[in-house]
C-alpha cells in the first residue's frame, strides 16, 4: 500500500476534537455576537436567472502567432465572462495580505520563465511543468533524480521533464494491477481497520525519452509559452544564435491526445526507447556490451532500451540487436518509424522473470530524416539538425511470452488510424459553456490545430481520445474510431474532429423555479408524522452546537464543516415554520458570530481569543500575494505549512471554502445587511476556487477544476502519481455553495458556472467513485488475495467495491485519509447530506449495494453498542491500532463513540435511498438508546486511568476518573458535517 506523508496527521486532526473533549481540552460554552435577529427576512432575495450565453473559459497565457503553419478555425470567439469582482482581496479581508514562503509540499521548487508575476493556477493538470525539474539541477545527468515527481498526465499519457538535458520522458498507457502488500494485514481491531487497503496501479516504467543532442551554447533555458484548460506548450530555447538561428525544442501537450508532439529548431533530436535512463557505461567496441557493468559515468546518460524490431515508412520489419555476437542497429530513413520493444510489467506476472510486455510505438516527422544509432547513449539520433515537428504514439501491447515474433507483430487497425491522423495536431484549445435554463447545459471543447506537412488545418483530421465513462456518455454525435487506450479513469476511445459537444444534466434542485425555496430546501417535505421528532431534535442540536464550539475560529476544515452544520439547522428550522422560528433566528445569530471572525481577523466576543493568540491558534482568511489566492492564517502564524490541511500550499481549497460559501449564502439569504457588508470578503473564496474571468487579475482561472475530466482536484502535486481527489461529494457541494452565493448576490454567471461544474462533477462521481458492475473501470484488473496477520486472507477485487477511495491521476486507492475503515471510504463519497444529495448519488448504485450498505450500518452499530457494555480498560477501543494499551482508555473510547456515531449518520442516510421509513425508524431508535448508553459509559469509566501533558504547564497530569465518570458527549463531533436533525430531515423528505 502506498503511503502518504500527511495521512496520519490528517486523521489525527479530524479526530482531535473527539478525542480531547473527554478530558476537558476543548473550549465549550455559549456565546454570540449579540446582534439582533429582528432584521432576518423570511423570504430569499429574488433570484436572477442563471445564464451562460456561449461563454468561454479564457486562456491564461496566450501563444505567440509567430511560426504557425496553418491554424484551423474553430468557432466565433465568445465574449469573456464578467468577473465576480475585481476588488483587491487584501483590502476587504481583515487579515490583509501575506507573502507565502511555502511552495508545493514545502519543497524547493523554482518557477520557470513565463510563470512569475501572475496568479498561479495551482490546481491544474499541468502544474508540474511550471517548475524546474529536477529540483536539484546539479544532480549528474546519468542520475534520474526526482524529475518524475513532477509528472503531468495528459491522458492517455504521462510525461515528466528533465531540464538538465531538455528531455521529456513519457510513459504510455498500461494495464493496471494490484501489488501484493509487504506484510500481512492486521485486521484484529475493527475500530481501526475493517477493510483491506490496496491500490490499482500501472508498472512505472517509461517508454520514451525525447530530447536533443547538447546545443553548442550548453544547457537551454525552459519557459512556458502557452496554457489554457486543455493544452500547454513549454520550450527549451537558446538565448544566442549559432549560425542558423536560435535552437529550441517546444513540447506541446494536449490532454486527450494520443500523440506526444514536439517542434524542433536547429537541433538534432534524440530518441530513447525503453525503461528510463542511467549513468552511461563504457562499451566494448566489438560486442557493444558494457566493460564495467554498473559503474557508468554519472555525468553522461544512456537509455535502457530493449528494442526488438524496427522499420521505416511501413517498409520491411527488421530485427534489431543492440549488442552481443552480431549487433544489428541499422540506420533508418523516412518520415515514419516503427519500433517493437519490450518492457517489464508487473500486470503480466508477479514473477519478475516472466513479467514482460511486448509494445509497439510509432514516430512521425514532418520531413524525411535519417536516424542513426548512437552507441554510447543507446539512442537513435537525427543525422542532421532538424527544423520541424516530431510526433510519437503508442500502438498496442501484449504479454511478451505468447506474443508473436517481433518482426511479425501487427496491429493494423490501430496503426492505420494513427498513420492517417498523425498529420494534424492540437496547439491551443477553447472551452465554451452554454446554459439558458432548463435541464441541459452544453460544454464544447474545441482545438486549434496545425499540420505536419503545412496543408490546411481544418480540424477534420484531428484524432483525440475520450473517456468512455465520462465524455462518450454525454457527447453528441461523436465520430468514434477503433482506437482504445487504458487509463486510471477507464477506457479511452478515439474521436475524430476538433470539436466535442457534451450535454450535461443540471440537477433539478439547482434550476430556476417558481418555488423559490426549492433551491434551499429541496423538493421533499418533512412528513406530518415526523415533524415532532424533527423539531425536538432541532432544539436539542441547536443547544449542543452552541455548547460545543462556541467560537470556531482556529481550523478551516473543522470550522467549515461546523458552519455547514449550523446552516443545515437554520434551513431545517425554516422548513418547520413558525414553531421553529426562534431556533432559526438563534442559529442565524450563532452562524453570524462564527463566520465573522474568519473575514474580520478578530473575535472580540471570544473570551479565549487572547489565549489562542498566545498559542498561535487563531485562524482567518488572508490574500496570498505570492501565488494569487485566498489562504488561511494559521500556517503562517505557526510557520508550519501542514496547518489547515496544507492550505498554504493550496490543498483542499474547494472542500474548505465550499462549506464557508454555503454558510455565507444561508446567512446572506436571511440577512441583507450582513450580505452587503460581507459580499466582497466572501467573494474572495468564490474567486479563489472558481474565478472565470481574465478581468480578475488577482486569481487564476477556475483554480481547482479540471475541465477535461470535469472534476475538482484537491491536490495537484507535483507528484509522481499526479493530482488527486478524495471526496467527490464534498467537491460537488463546493459548486452548490457557488450557486447559492450567486443566487443571494444576484450573480447569474456564478450561479450557472456552479451549476455546470456541479453537473460535470456529478457525472464524474457516479462514473468513477460509485462502483457498479456496469461502470467499474477495473474490469481487466486481476483480483488478489491479501494475507491476514494470524492466518487467512481477504480478497481484493476492485469490481466489488461499494466506492473507491482516493483517485489519483495514475492510480486508485481503496483507502482514504480518514483511515482504513469501510465506513470512511463510503461515507466520504456521500457527505455532506443536503438537498443536492439525491442528484449526487446514483439510485442504481444505492440499489445495487443495498445489502452491503445495510450490513455496514449494522457493523458500525455493533461496534458502537459494544463501547457501553464494559470498562474501557483493556477494550479494543482503548488500545492503539497495534494493540498497545492507551494511557487514557476512557477518553479514547469516548472519541471512538463520537466518530462512530457521526459516520453512522452518513451510512444510515444513504440507506434511506432504498428504504427511508425503515432507516428513519432505526435512527430514532439509536437516538432513544443514547441517554442510557451515556450513563453506562460514565459509570464504566469511573476509576479508569488518565495521563496527559498539560498544554500550559507542560507537566504530565495523571490520575483516575472520579464519579460521575467521563461523559462521552457523543453528539459533540465535528469529523463529519451532519447531526441528528439533518438525518431525520433527509429521511423524512425521502418518504413517499
Amino acid at each position: 500500500m502506498m503511503k502518504n506523508d500527511w495521512q496520519p496527521r490528517r486523521r489525527f486532526s479530524l479526530l482531535t476534537m473527539s478525542l480531547l473533549s473527554a478530558v476537558g481540552l476543548v473550549a465549550c460554552g455559549g456565546g454570540g455576537d449579540g446582534s439582533s435577529s429582528s432584521a432576518y427576512s423570511d423570504h430569499p432575495p429574488t433570484r436572477v436567472a442563471p445564464v451562460l450565453a456561449d461563454s468561454t473559459i479564457p486562456a491564461t497565457l496566450a501563444p505567440s502567432a509567430a511560426g504557425a503553419k496553418s491554424s484551423s478555425a474553430l468557432m466565433a470567439k465568445a465574449s469573456n465572462l464578467p468577473p465576480i469582482s475585481t476588488v483587491d482581496p487584501s483590502t476587504v479581508l481583515g487579515g490583509g495580505a501575506v507573502t507565502n514562503p511555502f511552495q508545493p509540499a514545502n519543497k524547493n521548487f523554482k518557477l520557470v520563465e513565463g510563470m512569475a508575476g501572475r496568479p498561479l493556477p495551482t490546481g491544474k493538470w499541468y502544474k508540474s511543468f511550471f517548475y524546474q525539474s529536477p529540483r536539484n539541477m546539479d544532480v549528474p545527468l546519468g542520475v534520474p533524480g526526482d524529475s518524475r515527481e513532477q509528472s503531468v498526465f495528459a491522458f492517455p499519457n504521462q510525461a515528466w521533464l528533465d531540464d538538465r538535458s531538455g528531455m521529456v520522458n513519457v510513459a504510455f498507457p498500461r494495464k493496471r494491477y494490484i501489488p501484493q502488500p509487504g506484510a500481512p494485514l492486521d485486521m484484529s481491531n475493527p475500530y481501526y481497520v475493517d477493510a483491506a487497503p490496496y491500490i490499482m496501479v500501472p508498472s512505472p516504467n517509461p517508454d520514451l525519452q525525447l530530447t536533443y543532442l547538447p546545443a553548442a551554447e550548453g544547457r537551454l533555458t525552459r519557459r512556458i509559452d502557452h496554457k489554457d484548460e486543455l493544452t500547454i506548450a513549454t520550450s527549451w530555447y537558446g538565448k544566442s544564435a549559432n549560425g542558423a538561428g536560435l535552437p529550441s525544442m517546444q513540447l506541446i501537450m494536449a490532454v486527450g491526445s494520443p500523440y506526444i508532439t514536439a517542434k524542433y529548431s536547429n537541433l538534432r533530436p534524440q530518441i530513447g526507447l525503453g525503461q528510463g535512463i542511467r549513468a552511461q557505461e563504457a562499451k566494448d567496441p566489438v560486442t557493444r556490451l558494457p566493460t564495467d557493468p554498473g559503474n557508468g559515468d554519472p555525468n553522461k546518460w544512456e537509455a535502457i532500451p530493449e528494442i526488438q524490431a524496427i522499420s521505416a515508412d511501413n517498409g520491411e520489419i527488421q530485427p534489431f540487436a543492440e549488442n552481443g555476437g552480431a549487433p544489428t542497429t541499422p540506420d533508418l530513413t523516412g518520415k515514419k518509424f516503427r519500433f517493437v520493444y519490450r518492457t517489464s510489467d508487473n500486470s503480466v506476472s508477479s514473477d519478475p522473470n516472466l513479467a514482460f510486455m511486448q509494445r509497439v510505438m510509432v514516430v512521425y516527422t514532418s520531413s524525411q530524416v535519417t536516424l542513426k544509432w548512437d552507441i554510447p547513449s543507446r539512442t537513435y539520433v537525427f543525422s542532421e539538425p532538424f527544423n520541424g515537428t516530431v510526433r510519437v504514439a503508442f500502438v498496442n501491447e501484449q504479454p511478451a511470452g505468447p506474443a508473436p515474433a517481433p518482426t511479425l507483430v501487427s496491429y493494423p487497425t490501430e496503426e492505420a488510424l494513427l498513420d492517417k491522423h498523425s498529420v494534424e495536431y492540437p496547439v491551443t484549445s477553447t472551452i465554451n459553456l452554454q446554459y439558458t435554463g432548463g435541464n441541459d447545459a452544453t460544454v464544447r471543447y474545441g482545438w486549434n490545430t496545425e499540420t505536419l506537412d503545412g496543408s490546411t488545418a481544418g480540424g477534420q483530421r484531428l484524432l483525440m481520445v475520450a473517456f468512455d465513462q465520462l465524455h462518450l456518455k454525454s457527447m453528441n454525435n461523436a465520430n468514434t474510431v477503433g482506437l482504445k487506450y487504458r487509463s486510471n479513469f477507464g477506457t479511452m476511445t478515439g474521436v475524430v474532429g476538433n470539436s466535442w459537444t457534451q450535454t450535461l444534466k443540471i440537477p433539478g434542485v439547482l434550476q430556476e423555479s417558481t418555488q423559490a425555496e426549492r433551491l434551499w430546501q429541496g423538493a421533499g417535505t418533512i412528513k406530518a408524522s415526523d415533524r415532532a421528532a424533527v423539531l425536538a431534535s432541532l432544539k436539542a442540536d441547536a443547544a449542543t452546537a452552541k455548547g460545543y464550539i462556541a467560537h470556531c475560529n482556529y481550523e478551516s476544515y473543522l470550522c467549515g464543516k461546523y458552519v455547514g452544520n449550523i446552516s443545515r439547522l437554520v434551513l431545517i428550522a425554516a422548513q418547520l415554520g413558525d414553531e421553529a422560528k426562534d431556533t432559526r433566528n438563534e442559529m442565524l445569530d450563532f452562524l453570524k458570530s462564527t463566520l465573522n471572525p474568519w473575514f474580520d481577523a478578530k473575535d472580540a466576543d471570544d473570551p479565549e481569543w487572547g489565549d489562542k493568540l498566545t498559542k498561535k491558534m487563531q485562524d482567518y482568511f488572508r490574500y496570498d500575494t505570492t501565488n494569487g489566492g485566498t489562504v488561511t492564517n494559521r500556517p503562517f502564524l505557526q510557520n508550519d505549512y501542514e496547518q489547515d490541511f496544507y492550505n498554504a500550499t493550496y490543498l483542499d481549497h474547494m472542500f474548505h471554502y465550499g462549506y464557508f460559501l454555503y454558510a455565507s449564502a444561508v446567512l446572506g439569504r436571511y440577512d441583507a445587511t450582513w450580505r452587503e457588508k460581507y459580499k466582497e470578503p466572501v467573494n474572495t473564496l468564490a474567486r479563489d476556487i472558481a474565478n472565470y474571468s481574465s478581468d480578475d487579475t488577482y486569481f487564476p482561472i477556475t483554480r481547482t477544476y479540471d475541465w477535461f475530466r470535469m472534476q475538482n482536484v484537491a491536490d495537484a502535486g507535483p507528484d509522481a502519481n499526479g493530482g488527486n481527489t478524495e471526496s467527490s461529494s464534498e467537491a460537488i457541494h463546493a459548486n452548490y455553495g457557488l450557486v447559492l452565493w450567486g443566487a443571494v448576490t444576484g450573480n447569474p454567471e456564478m450561479q450557472a458556472m456552479g451549476m455546470v461544474m456541479a453537473a460535470g462533477e456529478i457525472r464524474s462521481a457516479q462514473a468513477m467513485y460509485q462502483v457498479t458492475p456496469t461502470n467499474s473501470v477495473f474490469q481487466d484488473v486481476t483480483p488478489i488475495e491479501i494475507p491476514l496477520k494470524g492466518g487467512g486472507s481477504v480478497t481484493a477485487d476492485p469490481n466489488k467495491l461499494i466506492t473507491v477511495g482516493i483517485k489519483r491521476f495514475n492510480l486508485t486507492e481503496t483507502q482514504v485519509f480518514f483511515g482504513q475503515r469501510e465506513t470512511y471510504r463510503v461515507g466520504i463519497q456521500i457527505l455532506p447530506i443536503s438537498p443536492l444529495t439525491p442528484y449526487i448519488l446514483s439510485q442504481d448504485w444505492a440499489s445495487h449495494h443495498a445489502s452491503a450498505l445495510l450490513q455496514l450500518e449494522a457493523n458500525d452499530t455493533g461496534l458502537f453498542d459494544k463501547l457501553f457494555t464494559a470498562s474501557p480498560v483493556g477494550a479494543q477501543c482503548g488500545t492503539t491500532a497495534t494493540g498497545t494499551p492507551s494511557l487514557m482508555p476512557a477518553a479514547d473510547c469516548a472519541g471512538q463513540a463520537r466518530v462512530l456515531y457521526s459516520w453512522r449518520q452518513i451510512i444510515n442516510s444513504v440507506n434511506g435511498m432504498n428504504n427511508p421509513a425503515a432507516a428513519f425508524d432505526r435512527y430514532t431508535s439509536y437516538m432513544a438508546k443514547l441517554p442510557q448508553q451515556t450513563s453506562a459509559f460514565m459509570a464504566n469509566s469511573v476509576g479508569t486511568p488518565f495521563s496527559y501533558v498539560d498544554s500550559n504547564t507542560k507537566e504530565v497530569v495523571s490520575g483516575t476518573y472520579a464519579a460521575p465518570g467521563v461523559d462521552p458527549d457523543v453528539l459533540k463531533d465535528a469529523s463529519t458535517p451532519s447531526n441528528n436533525t439533518n438525518v431525520l430531515w433527509w429521511l423524512s423528505t425521502l418518504k413517499q
